[in-house]
């Protein structure tokens, strides 16, 4: 699918009633992703300044999530960043914005140009952002189209990815996990009175991100499927549960592992942290592997 050309869409109903104000929305989502992510409050981006940056990770709660996961599992030599900002997509880090979980500015440019990066991960599972219409993010205080959130998505993360690249930087659109199936994509019931709204997880961000890394494959772009597929099914398929790992402990039950949060969440991990790990493993692979780190697990 080229850019330039990003077919229509399941369209959203412009003309309907507004919903709750951004505030309030803002509100809701730390609300309903604390838990998942209480094990991920340290500080993002904490990295060893002594050492060259081997990768910086740039995304949203999932990368929140997977965050605590990769000191620990980085492997010897590498040095990874990770700044991640809940409810966030890449409107919000082009324009750059005050982080209401972080209480700090979060801006791609600055921490690109803070850590001279040998190779950079955009890891955005289908938010709309959280700065608004203004920033470059669809309009998330009422209805919006899955294709204005496609094309927003490809209008921004085009030069945040040419400007990596000119500056050296290997560039890797990480693939989202799939949405989970009892929410689907538009509008879905929250299970408590309120009605939902969102594209997370939808293949169609996917697509996005392959066209890009064509678009871009003489710079060094490139489309990674490796977190998505460290908490899926084999073809990107949504799963709750996986086959236990050797560091699964206490949360491994009669073989199998949960790794995606379930119930009416549609694209969390899971709030225990061994979809993180596997999370954060796949988001390092490939770019470490090309920077001839190998792999811990």
């Amino acid at each position: 699918m080229g850019l330039g050309r990003l077919r229509k869409l399941s369209t959203g109903n412009r003309g309907g009633a507004r919903r709750r104000s951004v505030a309030n929305r803002a509100v809701t989502i730390a609300l309903s992703v604390g838990a998942l992510v209480a094990a991920a409050v340290v500080l993002p981006g904490a990295a060893r300044a002594s050492a060259p940056v081997s990768l910086l990770v740039v995304g949203d709660s999932l990368t929140v999530q997977a965050g605590p996961a990769v000191p620990q599992w980085e492997p010897p030599g590498s040095n990874v960043v990770v700044e991640g900002g809940i409810g966030t997509a890449p409107c919000d880090w082009a324009a750059g914005y005050y982080d209401l979980w972080w209480h700090r500015y979060m801006n791609f440019y600055t921490f690109f140009d803070q850590a001279h990066p040998r190779a950079v991960v955009f890891a955005f599972t289908g938010n709309a952002g959280v700065s608004g219409p203004k920033a470059g993010c669809v309009d998330a205080s009422t209805r919006y189209s899955l294709q204005d959130l496609l094309e927003s998505y490809a209008k921004v993360l085009a030069p945040m990815a040419q400007y990596a690249s000119s500056h050296g930087a290997a560039v890797f659109f990480s693939a989202t996990p799939p949405r989970n199936p009892a929410t689907p994509p538009g509008s879905y019931p929250d299970g408590h009175g309120h009605t939902l709204y969102g594209y997370n997880g939808v293949a169609q961000i996917n697509d996005v991100y392959q066209a890009l890394a064509v678009s871009g494959a003489g710079l060094g772009w490139h489309y990674d499927v490796s977190a998505a597929y460290g908490v899926s099914e084999p073809g990107l398929a949504w799963t709750l549960d996986l086959p236990c790992q050797w560091w699964d402990t206490t949360n491994c039950h009669r073989g199998q592992v949960q790794v995606r949060a379930g119930g009416l969440d549609s694209i969390h991990l899971d709030p225990h942290g061994a979809g993180a790990v596997r999370y954060a493993l796949g988001l390092m692979r490939q770019p470490l592997l090309g920077e001839g780190f190998q792999p811990r697990a």
